[in-house]
């Protein structure tokens, strides 16, 4: 999934996303603008899921009760992390202040 897709591309057989579509998306924005409200998109990048294919990266062990301690040592693991946005195209996604 493009996270930051806003229902430009095709991804994974769907143009459905999350934030609706850019348009509603400004919409919405521009609405909350007008009523002095300021927009904070609460979005934590690099969590991603339900990549194309796998990819090996480094991570380390945590303890399940406390995931700030490290329980083990770095070690490689592999994951489905790798996203190659196809649908895309030629297109690329700038991020841009939209007020």
């Amino acid at each position: 999934m493009d996270a930051w897709d806003l229902g430009e591309f095709n991804q994974k057989g769907s143009i459905k996303t999350r934030w609706g579509s850019r348009e509603e998306l400004l919409s919405a924005c521009n609405v909350a603008k007008e009523c002095g409200v300021d927009i904070l998109v609460d979005a934590v990048l690099n969590h991603k899921l339900g990549g194309d294919r796998t990819e090996q990266f480094t991570a380390v062990p945590v303890q399940s009760q406390n995931r700030l301690k490290v329980s083990g040592p770095e070690r490689d693991i592999e994951g489905w992390t790798a996203f190659d946005f196809t649908n895309r195209g030629d297109k690329v996604m700038l991020t841009r202040n939209i007020s």
